[in-house]
């Protein structure tokens, strides 16, 4: 990845030395020369090129002058031209101190891994203890694909000096999600994020451990969150009971939220999350909505899979009166077939208790059984989401009974400024098992979502997010017949 760019280069510093000669054979050399070291060592580049350049046209066989020039250009950001300096050094001075070092980065940042290795690999012997060379070792070894070797170079370079630490098991990390080796890769990535939480290469990590569906609170024992928003909706409905409004409103909306890790061991953790809603609208106080949810959740990990089990209590209000109890037992099996390729099937059977008496015949038992396939770029950074889920709901009332079928696909990106762009559609159709009295016939529903989303962190725990949904709702039942449209902006702070 390149967000490890540029900072990687600034341990190119060891190159910036007094310089491979003593101080008699300083005070032979022509004016033009010193001028030019003078000048690269005071960062002033394009004056060093230019008395450099001079030198070597009264005299081109100076091997120092050549390396200095060398230097100069990968400073200029010209590496062709280093690689042709350092080239001419070699020719006229093969014993230069650090040339081979040189060599090796500049073949490295053209891409020309394979030059690159033997240079690295004779500046390591040259150089035991240096933990630049060990380092760009690893990143060579690792575009050759040597993985093993790869890790034993970053580790060394870590072991030699702190200041690798962190980009040493970060590179450790894509090694392993390179392989395939996804259990491995989630570990060294936390270690990564954890050793320096607010620096680029951790938000790389955390990215990586998105992809991984690994939650960033998973970082810590205990968590909370505040959020509030604005949304407007054209045309307010509340979908468990079938009410269109057909009118439109703004509404505030606002959300508490946390978690515990109870027990947190090898590969396994339990842990217990609640979380409040609250929805206020402009006019339509009938539709305000608050929602209680109270969890508890345990997973393990075990090779290539991931084990969930997962209870869910929820307790509804809307329009200021008790509305609906649910509880929902979801029991989840995701396995990791490879570095791109991660599915996820789950089961949920849910209990519904409608509160008020006009909704009793809608009480009942849901069935959800579904599956979930990612698929992921070579970086971790983009992913492909197909699902389906099959729905059968058994209620109180024949009439509301049901068979449905649940297809979403969704892809999600990275954008400019750090954001993330979600893409999702939604297809949904039910059958309805028995005669709606209203119609004289078996009932069905269509319903086509369309969602576009783009989220941003900010001041590294506030996370914004802005959102449009269209729904499309066909049915035979002409009450649940309509279109519908909400925007929506929400901000949340992560502690």
């Amino acid at each position: 990845m390149r967000v490890a760019s540029n900072f990687i280069w600034l341990f190119i510093l060891g190159l910036i030395l007094a310089g491979p000669f003593t101080p008699s054979a300083w005070a032979a050399e022509s004016t033009p020369f010193k001028e030019g070291v003078q000048a690269f060592r005071a960062k002033d580049y394009e004056r060093a090129k230019n008395s450099l350049l001079e030198s070597l046209r009264t005299d081109p066989r100076n091997g120092i002058a050549h390396y200095y020039l060398g230097l100069t250009y990968n400073r200029l950001d010209l590496p062709r031209d280093a690689l042709t300096s350092f080239q001419n050094a070699r020719k006229l001075n093969p014993s230069l101190p650090g040339l081979s070092l040189s060599l090796g980065l500049v073949y490295y940042k053209l891409g020309l891994h394979e030059q690159a290795l033997p240079e690295l690999e004779a500046a390591r012997k040259e150089e035991p203890d240096n933990a630049t060379v060990y380092f760009f070792l690893g990143r060579v070894r690792q575009e050759l694909r040597q993985y093993p070797a790869s890790n034993e170079a970053f580790e060394k370079a870590a072991q030699l000096d702190t200041e690798f630490k962190q980009q040493s098991q970060y590179y450790i990390a894509i090694n392993y999600f390179r392989q395939g080796k996804l259990p491995e890769a989630r570990t060294v990535f936390r270690k990564s994020a954890a050793s320096d939480p607010d620096s680029p290469m951790a938000k790389a990590s955390r990215d990586y451990l998105d992809a991984f569906h690994t939650s960033k609170r998973q970082e810590k024992k205990f968590w909370y969150q505040v959020g509030m928003g604005w949304f407007y909706d054209d045309n307010v409905t509340s979908s468990a009971q079938d009410v269109i409004s057909s009118d439109g409103d703004a509404a505030f909306n606002f959300e508490l939220g946390g978690g515990y890790r109870l027990v947190e061991k090898r590969q396994f953790y339990l842990e217990a999350t609640y979380d409040v809603y609250q929805s206020t609208y402009f006019d339509l106080d009938e539709f305000n909505l608050q929602s209680h949810s109270l969890g508890l959740s345990a997973n393990k990990t075990k090779g290539p899979w991931d084990l969930g089990l997962d209870y869910l209590f929820n307790y509804n209000l809307l329009g200021g009166d008790s509305f609906l109890l649910t509880h929902s037992f979801i029991g989840s099996a995701g396995v990791t077939w490879n570095s791109r390729n991660y599915t996820r099937f789950s089961y949920m059977i849910q209990p519904r208790n409608f509160l008020q008496s006009v909704n009793n015949p809608r009480d009942g038992l849901d069935n959800h059984l579904g599956v979930d396939h990612f698929l992921f770029t070579a970086d971790g950074k983009k992913h492909l989401q197909i699902s389906y889920r099959y729905i059968d709901e058994i209620t109180d009332g024949d009439s509301f009974d049901y068979a449905g079928n649940t297809l979403t696909f969704a892809v999600k990106v990275p954008t400019r400024y750090e954001g993330k762009l979600k893409l999702r559609y939604t297809y949904l159709h039910k059958n309805f098992k028995n005669i709606t009295p209203s119609i004289g016939a078996e009932r069905w529903d269509q319903r086509h979502t369309f969602q576009i989303a783009w989220t941003r962190m900010f001041l590294k725990s506030l996370e914004f997010r802005a959102d449009f949904q269209h729904i499309e709702s066909l049915s035979n039942f002409p009450v649940v017949d309509f279109s519908e449209n909400i925007i929506a902006f929400n901000g949340r702070f992560l502690f």
